[in-house]
């Protein structure tokens, strides 16, 4: 697979295609991967393509968007690409994306609980088994997969120029949002509460989430005043809380949020919520057509009225 990226990449920057190419390249540990920008042909040998290339590289096309770009984009960074593309952030014609169907990602931390990282030399895949290198281990790779990439209902990209990789299906439903849901409303209560109070407020996630482009978040405003600088549970409840609300439909699962927490808080779960509530109030399903218009946009005096008044 890596072989075909290649080849499409060069091809298009030899052809004048594209300005740059936005892919992923090898990070300091066989089990990191880094987004990497290349801008001539013989820079295409720096890509690579693993189980750990998990980032979603929607999140720095609107930083560079008054150039041609080619883009590798998995499932979830395809949807991303919808979004954006609803919001007017990107522009369609300036890109060229590269549609890979995504086998599934990963996750470092449940590796790290079956195997000394450090001693760790190289990791291959052979099948639906993982191999670590030297130690010679053999794991499940299913096992090893994100939480979000076990749920993900579309690995493979809906908004393509051209695809490689042998298309996949994806998983329905809302399983965890339904544990959830199963809760009293104060034992929901204290559920969120327990995850608020571990938020240090350092907006790793807001930083990494592709829809989060704002140049001033309600949580740095001063008048008014949304969040206050104490790092509070309440005011962290306040953040999470108003945040999921801002990603209503906006939200594609990708899980960078989680992945990018520096404590694993779990706020995940927030904004799935959101997502099975567009999807069973309006049939909403974010990032599968960019010519839609966006959830929050759209008004109909049929939509449905959860209180029913």
């Amino acid at each position: 697979m890596v072989n075909e990226l290649k080849e499409i990449a060069r091809t298009l920057l030899e052809e004048g295609k594209v300005d740059v190419i936005l892919a992923y390249g090898q990070g300091s540990f066989p089990f990191r991967s880094i987004p990497i920008f290349i801008e001539k042909p013989e820079g295409v040998e720096q890509m690579v393509f693993n189980p750990f290339c998990h980032h979603n590289l929607a999140k720095y096309i609107p930083q560079e968007r008054d150039k041609r770009i080619g883009v590798v984009a998995l499932g979830c960074t395809s949807r991303s690409l919808a979004v954006l593309l609803q919001e007017k952030q990107i522009a369609r014609d300036l890109l060229h994306i590269i549609g890979v169907a995504c086998p599934g990602m990963l996750d470092v931390k449940k590796l790290e609980d079956m195997v000394n990282l450090r001693k760790v030399e190289a990791i291959r895949e052979d099948g639906d088994e993982i191999i670590v290198e030297p130690q010679g281990l053999r794991l499940n790779r299913r096992e090893l997969l994100f939480d979000s990439c076990q749920l993900c209902p579309y690995p493979t990209p809906v908004l393509y120029d051209e695809i490689i990789g042998e298309r996949r299906e994806g998983v329905g439903g809302f399983p965890d949002v339904e544990e959830m849901e199963k809760l009293s409303p104060q034992e929901r209560e204290d559920y969120l509460n327990e995850r608020f109070a571990l938020c240090i407020r350092c907006f790793a996630c807001r930083l990494t989430c592709p829809s989060c482009y704002c140049k001033e978040c309600f949580a740095e405003s001063l008048l008014p005043r949304f969040v206050s600088h104490q790092v509070t549970m309440e005011d962290s409840r306040v953040f999470h809380l108003n945040r999921a609300m801002h990603l209503a439909g906006r939200c594609v699962s990708c899980g960078e949020c989680l992945r990018a927490c520096p404590l694993g808080v779990p706020m995940f779960i927030l904004h799935r919520k959101m997502e099975k509530s567009a999807f069973e109030l309006f049939q909403y399903t974010s990032g599968l057509d960019p010519s839609q218009p966006p959830l929050l946009n759209t008004y109909s005096p049929n939509d449905p009225d959860p209180e029913g008044e």
